[in-house]
């Protein structure tokens, strides 16, 4: 029962660790060619590239 107890613990510890590295990108409803475009973005692990 322990080590059942220890193994979800643990599971549980893993998977908050990996949700706090989801990129998340907020995209703009509309972009128009040769204009500004603000492009925002939350999470991840840096370095980002932008291409």
């Amino acid at each position: 029962m322990k080590l059942f107890l220890a193994s979800l613990t643990t599971i549980g510890f893993m998977a908050g660790a990996l949700a706090s590295d989801v990129l998340l990108v907020n995209t703009p409803a509309s972009a128009v060619q040769c204009e500004d475009t603000l492009l925002t973005w939350s999470g991840g692990v840096p370095p980002f590239n932008l291409l």
